[in-house]
């Protein structure tokens, strides 16, 4: 049997855990993610102070930089940036920290993570940039910090060709689209289905973006002018789709029939006519996406949807009039 109280029995062990705690800060410290993601600042405070790796990431790729970012604890956010780490280290879902301050519409620490180096242009999983977030998120001080750090402001996500101009006229968000105007952002730009951000502050019914928006000079009488529609395949197994693949099939208030009603040659005055007289049924939707918010003791990803029950908010993402 083990003698338990051996002089040498107590030191090995001492030696083991030194040395398993040499390699974990070595490799990095997950404990340092946990603890960001726990919300526990005195925690992060005293990893810190034990010189652990402020870059360590989860087995995900967050940070605890983004954890912070995603909680908008601005104070463990400026903790760790001192303490070395990357502001521009995304995930395996390509969220980053300033995507996360963006979501949040938190100006604070959109300067902040601008000052440590953050990229303003580089898009989130979906091809959705900083400044297309800020402007969904309503932050027109962000915006304006984005735009002094180089952000595009007219950066089109890649799957309907939308800006943050868009977002914004989408979002019933005046201020922000006064700001982009301001900024230089393209007042012609339209949407792969051909519609410009006049045509959504029309759908939404918001007048303070459409004044806005014809102050600065658009026509008011724009129509919209799709992509051409790709051509159909040899075995003639799809017909009738548009670039962005999203041309409704079948027959019904969504089907051909109806979207004549909003396709080329649609003009604001059309859509904002047909969102007052069906609006629960006409095809002027918002695509939803869901963000899902881990709760503190959750290990769930930021960036990735459909992890069970955690607290969620929902904004538009598609926002394209289908």
């Amino acid at each position: 049997m083990r003698d338990e109280h051996k002089p040498g029995a107590p030191k090995a062990a001492v030696l083991i855990t030194l040395l398993m705690a040499a390699a974990v800060s070595a490799a990095g410290d997950p404990g340092l993610v946990a603890a960001a993601r726990s919300q526990d600042a005195q925690q992060v405070r005293a990893l810190l102070k034990q010189r652990v790796n402020a870059n360590a990431r989860a087995d995900d790729g967050s940070t605890a930089l983004l954890w912070a970012a995603h909680w908008n604890d601005r104070a463990v956010a400026e903790l760790l940036i001192r303490a070395g780490a990357d502001a521009n280290a995304a995930n395996d879902f390509r969220a980053t920290p300033l995507s996360e301050a963006c979501t949040n519409g938190s100006a604070d620490l959109v300067r902040l993570l601008l000052d440590a180096g953050a990229n303003p242009n580089t898009p989130i999983a979906t091809g959705e940039t900083p400044i297309m977030t800020c402007a969904a998120s309503g932050s027109a001080s962000a915006i304006r910090m984005l735009v002094k750090g180089g952000a595009d402001v007219n950066a089109k996500e890649p799957s309907q060709n939308q800006t943050a101009l868009m977002w914004a006229a989408g979002e019933h968000h005046a201020d922000v689209v006064l700001t982009l105007v301001e900024s230089g952002a393209d007042l012609q730009a339209h949407t792969r289905k051909g519609f410009t951000a006049l045509h959504f502050a029309a759908r939404e019914g918001d007048l303070e973006s459409t004044r806005a928006l014809l102050a600065a000079g658009v026509n008011i009488n724009v129509r919209s002018q799709p992509e051409p529609v790709e051509p159909a395949p040899a075995d003639g197994r799809r017909t009738g789709r548009t670039a962005s693949g999203a041309a409704a099939a079948g027959g019904g208030p969504r089907g051909p029939a109806y979207q004549a009603t909003l396709s080329a040659g649609s003009t604001p005055l059309l859509v904002a006519t047909v969102r007052g007289t069906s609006r629960s049924r006409c095809s002027c939707s918002i695509t939803a996406r869901t963000r899902t918010r881990a709760t503190p003791a959750s290990p769930r990803s930021i960036g990735r949807r459909g992890r069970g029950k955690a607290d969620r908010r929902t904004r538009s993402t598609g926002l394209a009039i289908r």
